[in-house]
């Protein structure tokens, strides 16, 4: 009996010591788990792309200079770091496990931009020193390049070398196209001289981007008088079309050229001129002029001539200003002028003029007229001098009277009967 008690406690003994063991091996393995277990962790790498760019201008012109805009962002939001422990009780085997979540921010560290031409010319700053980007921000970087004298498409590369994320190479396409911008030149189809002629031009933009300061000056050396000086046009949209009109004015006739400049700017530095020559004949026309409609050949001293003259406006515009006068002050003549006013083109007026004789010199005297009239942009005109003859006698000589030659006449014929009978009767007595 005493050796089956001593049995049964050796055996309730060694499942104790088992128990204590297997506590102590679970304690021993949880300490262990706690040590070296990881810690979870979840982050979001950061992540710059090139979200947008712009090309300044549009569409390059062969030499032209311009700008290349890019936005760098930083796509990570944040990043989660997550800390893991487990714990396990002695008693009450129940694993417990405490979650501690943190948030921290990701920043993109940059370490250089640079920009790789491939057929244009980075002016300067082709390395940027940007720095770092947090997470969904971003940051703008320009480069300044010129681009080649050829046409064509060209791919610069935007280099961004990354700290702790992934570099990125990004092309950007350049156009490069040699576009005009054109004037279509409408002359009348005769330019009189000393008449305003209008000149119509159609300026229409045919590059593919649009153009801004546009404007046109007209040059001539030919003595044409050309307003307005310059039309400034402003801005013209691809495929754009404007209607400017200038006007011309020459006083001699001939062969005229017109150069006209036009000036526009294509992005913000790149001043282009295109010039455009232009011939026209200026023909010689009659402008306001006088016709002489009546006056005496003979005047005696001391009468007074009438002179009538016809204004007629031969020119295609209408004048303001018209008046009729004499040239010559030495003659006494009345009105000093006849004022007529405004004539359109094809009128007709009449000018009367007394000349006074008692003053003037006997014999034949050249007496002249000009007509003065101003358009309608007030430039002043002086017709040609448009001369008489009047001359001027003592007294009048007596008329011969209708009768004499009559008494002549039949005195002759009267002597002719009378030296036939004569005759015939000297003829019977021989």
């Amino acid at each position: 009996m005493k050796k089956f008690l001593l049995t049964s406690l050796s055996s309730i003994m060694e499942q104790k010591n088992q128990v204590i063991m297997k506590q102590i091996n679970i304690l021993y393995i949880a300490l262990i788990a706690i040590i070296f277990i990881p810690i979870a962790s979840s982050a979001e790498l950061p992540t710059v792309i090139v979200s947008e760019y712009q090309v300044s201008p549009e569409m390059f012109m062969p030499g032209d200079s311009g700008m290349i805009t890019i936005t760098l962002t930083n796509t990570a939001r944040a990043a989660t770091k997550t800390e893991t422990r487990t714990v396990t009780e002695n008693r009450i085997i129940i694993t417990k496990t405490d979650t501690d979540t943190k948030t921290i921010d990701l920043n993109a560290i940059i370490e250089y931009i640079r920009l790789s031409g491939n057929g244009l010319e980075v002016i300067e700053d082709k390395y940027r020193r940007v720095g770092s980007i947090g997470p969904g921000q971003s940051k703008t970087i320009s480069f300044e390049v010129k681009a080649p004298r050829s046409q064509g498409t060209f791919f610069p590369v935007v280099w961004i070398d990354m700290k702790n994320a992934e570099n990125v190479r990004f092309p950007i396409p350049i156009n490069v196209v040699d576009g005009s911008v054109d004037m279509a030149i409408k002359t009348p189809p005769i330019i009189l001289m000393e008449e305003t002629a209008t000149l119509n031009i159609d300026v229409s933009n045919k590059k593919p981007n649009l153009i801004n300061s546009v404007h046109i000056i007209p040059k001539s050396n030919n003595n044409i008088e050309i307003s307005p000086s310059k039309i400034f046009i402003g801005s013209l949209k691809p495929d754009e079309i404007r209607n400017i009109s200038f006007d011309v004015f020459s006083r001699t006739q001939g062969t005229k050229n017109i150069d006209f400049e036009l000036i526009f700017r294509n992005g913000i530095h790149n001043i282009h001129t295109e010039t455009t020559t232009i011939q026209f004949e200026v023909s010689n026309h009659p402008s306001a002029r006088l016709i002489a409609v009546e006056y005496p050949k003979t005047v005696i001293r001391g009468n007074i001539a009438e002179i009538e003259f016809e204004v007629i406006n031969d020119r295609l515009s209408s004048v303001i200003g018209v008046r009729v006068i004499p040239i010559d002050n030495t003659f006494d003549i009345s009105p000093s002028e006849v004022f007529i006013g405004s004539m359109e083109p094809d009128d007709a007026f009449s000018a009367r003029f007394n000349l006074h004789t008692d003053n003037m010199p006997l014999n034949q005297s050249e007496i002249s007229f000009k007509v003065e009239f101003r358009d309608m942009d007030g430039r002043l005109f002086e017709s040609d001098a448009y001369p008489i003859s009047i001359t001027v006698t003592e007294t009048q000589a007596e008329p011969v009277s209708p009768m004499i030659p009559i008494i002549i006449i039949v005195l002759i014929v009267l002597a002719l009967i009378v030296g036939f009978f004569v005759y015939k009767r000297k003829q019977r007595k021989s």
